[in-house]
């Protein structure tokens, strides 16, 4: 992956434990990526393996957050995506399974997550 992102792979290895942030049930959650396109439009994007889907508070911070931030004025999205691989996962390349816009859950016909991103962006 010579035109990756990626800077230091031995970091993105290097997992986060926020076991110390717990309070009763709740604890943080991650957010597997953050498109900006100018401050106008915010995509929050979710990868899961192939199958999986995410956990309740997962789900419920992605939804609190795309809709707070859509309610606040920013064209925000989130796109859900799977992978089928045990290598480094081509984001772009992931195929969008359900996503979140202006306050529902909607299931998408199979694309990838380039083309869904570029796409909200270009029609909102």
């Amino acid at each position: 992956m010579s035109d990756s992102t990626i800077k230091n792979l031995k970091l993105i290895t290097q997992p986060c434990d926020f076991k110390n942030l717990r309070d009763g049930k709740k604890m943080p959650t991650d957010i597997d990526g953050f498109y900006d396109h100018n401050g106008t439009h915010f995509i929050y994007i979710e990868v899961k393996s192939k199958g999986k889907d995410m956990t309740m508070g997962q789900r419920i911070a992605l939804e609190r957050l795309c809709d707070a931030t859509q309610k606040a004025g920013v064209h925000s999205i989130v796109l859900v995506a799977e992978h089928d691989t045990d290598k480094v996962i081509d984001v772009g390349n992931c195929t969008v399974v359900k996503y979140r816009f202006k306050g529902s859950w909607r299931e998408t016909k199979p694309c990838t997550v380039k083309k869904a991103l570029f796409s909200f962006i270009k029609n909102n």
